[in-house]
């Protein structure tokens, strides 16, 4: 049974459940809910789509991952595994078109028709010369049978090979690499797959407690239908910016794949989408990070507004003289003082800025002499950064 914190909240218009997991149901109108069909329904769903997920996942989980992302792998379900690198089945060492096995089989079968043609012929003449001929033609004729006999051999295991589904272009009606897959997109397939199913499992979990608390909203079908596939291509996402890759198609490490942590990676984001979507936002954040607008000469980034200077007009400043024995409110009109750090000093006695005021145009602050037989006082109103050094000095009363 749900915990009493997990009771949803009203399903107020806008609501989504994540919001209204967070709060509590007490007090709220009755929905409208849904019937057993429909709740039947939606369970055998949700249920068909984790099976698919998982059977993704574990039918065409890779065997031995290597560091090279185009080696291909045999695309047969619970059966996937490296076959050869890729393009060796289709050329020589040399890159010109490599014979198949079917045609090496025809251009011999051509050949040794001539050898026994040709050795007929020789039969026939009694000159010495020609019986030596048919004797070394009898041994390239034997040679060239057995040469034929193994390639028949290796094409009919090519036949049983081709009927299990495992495809070499020397199999007949096959087209070039019909049923491999390389493991660059293998991956792609089981980090979507692993992203959909991670989702899946916080669907189910909401749908069960809403439809148990009898909570459920109508309105929320399309989050629930969107939600998965969302999580899906953020898995892709995160994999990406994770994952880099070389352009020789391996891993900038040169290690084997972690398949393992790649797929359990794809399955928290769709778990935990929002906060994936906040690990996503930092990433761009730091690869996409602002140049600094005063770096130079070279920055392409737009100019940025100067600074706005402060200044003060102590012609104006009030009072006009020090009352060295009581309070004094003190007035120091001015432009653009808010934006600064200001530091203001009486007779080099700093005034605490949390008796001081500012505001655009105006500083005050009520000062008290600490000296009650000075004759004479020098405001100062400073700003390092802005190279701010206004003065005033004062008479008393």
């Amino acid at each position: 049974m749900p915990t009493s914190e997990q009771n949803p909240q009203s399903s107020t218009e806008g609501t989504t459940p994540n919001d209204a997991l967070k709060n509590d149901a007490a007090g709220q109108p009755d929905n409208p809910q849904l019937s057993a069909k429909e709740q039947f329904t939606v369970v055998a769903l949700v249920v068909s789509a984790m099976i698919i997920s998982m059977f993704i996942i574990i039918a065409w989980w890779p065997a031995d991952p290597t560091t090279n992302k185009n080696a291909l792998y045999l695309n047969k379900p619970f059966h996937v595994r490296p076959i050869a690198p890729a393009g060796n089945e289709t050329k020589s060492a040399d890159g010109k078109p490599k014979a198949t096995v079917a045609d090496t089989i025809v251009i011999l079968t051509k050949k040794l028709a001539e050898q026994q043609k040709h050795s007929e012929t020789l039969a026939k003449d009694t000159n010495p010369d020609s019986v030596k001929a048919l004797e070394v033609l009898k041994k390239v004729i034997e040679e060239t049978q057995n040469a034929l006999k193994k390639l028949k051999d290796k094409q009919e295991a090519l036949e049983h090979i081709c009927a299990a589904k495992c495809v070499r272009k020397e199999c007949p009606g096959s087209s070039e690499k019909i049923c491999t897959i390389q493991l660059g997109n293998l991956l792609l397939i089981l980090v979507a797959a692993a992203g959909f199913l991670g989702n899946l499992i916080h669907v189910s979990r909401s749908l069960t407690f809403y439809i148990g608390m009898k909570r459920f909203q109508r309105s929320w079908y399309p989050w629930y239908i969107i939600k998965p596939f969302t999580a899906s291509g953020l898995a892709l996402l995160i994999y990406f910016a994770t994952n880099g890759t070389s352009g020789s198609g391996t891993t900038d490490q040169g290690a084997p794949i972690n398949l393992t942590a790649i797929m359990l990676t794809a399955g928290l984001v769709g778990l935990f989408t929002d906060i994936a979507t906040q690990k996503l936002k930092v990433i761009f954040e730091a690869i996409l990070k602002p140049a600094d607008t005063h770096s130079g000469a070279g920055n392409a980034a737009s100019p940025q507004p100067a600074a706005k200077a402060a200044t003060v007009d102590m012609n104006k400043v009030s009072p006009e003289k020090i009352d060295a024995k009581g309070v004094n409110h003190v007035k120091i009109p001015g432009q653009n003082l808010n934006l600064k750090n200001l530091i203001i000093t009486i007779n080099n006695q700093v005034i605490d800025k949390s008796t001081i005021t500012i505001t655009a145009t105006e500083i005050s602050f009520d000062y008290a002499p600490a000296d009650a037989t000075a004759t004479e006082f020098v405001l100062s109103v400073k700003d390092a950064a802005a190279n701010l050094d206004a003065k005033k000095t004062w008479t008393i009363v």
